[in-house]
């Protein structure tokens, strides 16, 4: 896949509070699925990328890449969503390029 493209920040959306909700929209042609999840727990946890766990514990993240980014430009009825908890947060990825992590303990 491409990486991260450090130039390109991706939009954020937070509802302020450390440790709350952050939604970010990406480009799947300039960022991995996988490596816009770290960038967008990083955001949420308030703590440096190199800290995150690993994501290989909650979901594999070749196939992660492969699925989302593979879907980008399809029809809405070919868009897929890809949902786990990591690290004490539920993480949505989806095809359209937005990521969204909440903690597990926090209603929706």
């Amino acid at each position: 896949m491409n990486g991260s493209n450090r130039e390109e920040r991706p939009e954020l959306e937070s509802d302020d509070s450390p440790g709350g909700t952050v939604q970010q929209h990406h480009d799947w042609s300039t960022t991995d699925p996988s490596t816009a999840v770290v960038e967008t727990l990083a955001a949420a946890t308030g703590v440096d990328e190199i800290a995150i766990a690993p994501l290989y514990g909650a979901v594999d993240p070749d196939a992660l890449d492969a699925l989302v980014a593979g879907h980008q430009t399809g029809t809405p009825d070919d868009r897929v969503e890809v949902t786990f908890v990591h690290d004490g947060y539920h993480v949505v990825v989806a095809s359209d390029g937005r990521v969204n992590v909440r903690p597990v303990d926090q209603a929706i």
